[in-house]
């Protein structure tokens, strides 16, 4: 490499929502490209960077895309009131309902009227969802 030349960052990534495209892409990397479309789309991302441009796979374009206009569920917590936000955080820690009503000092089918509030508002339907979006939004870590 000569002297002056910078290096050029392909991420090549698991991830393709909005939070991990943005940090990476502040950290350097001039391409982003899921793992899941990695096949031509690396070739793609590495001849589009060696000619100076910079390269989002049709997924993660679409996905931030779809993020400016609003039309992903990415964001949505702001939908959430206060408490469902609470609960939301538990059950994805791994509380069960009666530990959640016992921590947040409400019955246990209020617990649970929060919990379908949060799932129709998220368009969610499994722990696992509600778990892996908390941590997509940074409500807990992972």
């Amino acid at each position: 490499m000569q002297a002056g030349n910078a290096a050029k960052i392909v991420a090549l990534s698991a991830h393709s929502d909005k939070r991990f495209v943005v940090e990476m892409m502040r950290a350097g990397a001039t391409a982003y490209i899921s793992k899941s479309a990695a096949g031509t789309e690396l070739v793609r991302a590495i001849l589009a960077v060696a000619a100076g441009q910079n390269y989002l796979c049709p997924e993660v374009a679409g996905a931030l895309v779809s993020e400016v206009r609003g039309d992903t569920k990415l964001g949505s917590t702001q939908r959430l009131g206060r408490r469902e936000r609470e609960v939301l955080r538990l059950v994805a820690e791994g509380q069960r309902s009666l530990a959640i009503a016992d921590k947040l000092n409400i019955e246990v089918g209020t617990v649970e009227v929060h919990r379908r509030n949060i799932k129709r508002k998220l368009g969610l339907h499994t722990v696992a969802e509600l778990t892996r979006y908390a941590i997509r939004e940074g409500i807990i870590s992972d």
